[in-house]
């Protein structure tokens, strides 16, 4: 279909692009926690930082390079996740304003023409939002479904891996190209 070319290419964006993945997946797993209290009360937090991230994306990314941060951010909510499990509800709140601020600065596309530009910001926001929330639902389903005893600890196992592998990924950013 003619002017959707921006939006298939942009659903490759989390593939491409690590850091958006990983940060999709850390919010997924944070979330999908204590979905019926983080949805409701998050949702908002995240997209009110999701549409600022969007208004102030080309200020905000000359300022705070893209990748650390949300490698950074990926952590801290792994990290959150693993550590703290489904009492960390205040704490997660607080960290989604600051998700969906990384999240919609990442998402924004490359200058161009106004109608690719949309299409591929849309086409990259669908695609982290994609892995988002089939994990959310997949973490929700097994807390209500299986014991809670094994499920949250396979939940804070994933989770800690994937604020090891966020660290991991900061660390060679940070240290920058070799020789």
């Amino acid at each position: 279909m003619p002017g959707l070319d921006g939006v298939y290419a942009g659903f490759a964006v989390p593939l491409a692009e690590p850091a958006i993945g990983m940060l999709a997946v850390a919010l997924g797993l944070l979330i999908g926690r204590d979905l019926p209290h983080r949805v409701t009360q998050g949702a908002p937090l995240y997209l009110a930082g999701l549409a600022a991230g969007l208004l102030a994306a080309r200020p905000l990314t000359a300022v705070v390079p893209t990748e650390p941060a949300l490698l950074a951010l990926a952590a801290l909510a792994g990290a959150l996740s693993a550590l703290t499990g489904d009492r960390a509800t205040p704490l997660a709140l607080g960290l989604l304003p600051m998700i969906g601020l990384g999240m919609g600065a990442a998402c924004l596309p490359d200058p161009g023409p106004a109608a690719a530009m949309l299409g591929t910001g849309l086409g990259a926001l669908a695609g982290a939002h994609i892995v988002l929330l089939p994990l959310c639902g997949a973490a929700d389903m097994a807390f209500e479904r299986l014991p809670r005893g094994p499920v949250d600890i396979g939940l804070r196992i994933a989770a800690s891996w994937l604020a090891a592998l966020a660290l991991l990924m900061l660390a060679l950013v940070l240290a920058g190209p070799v020789g």
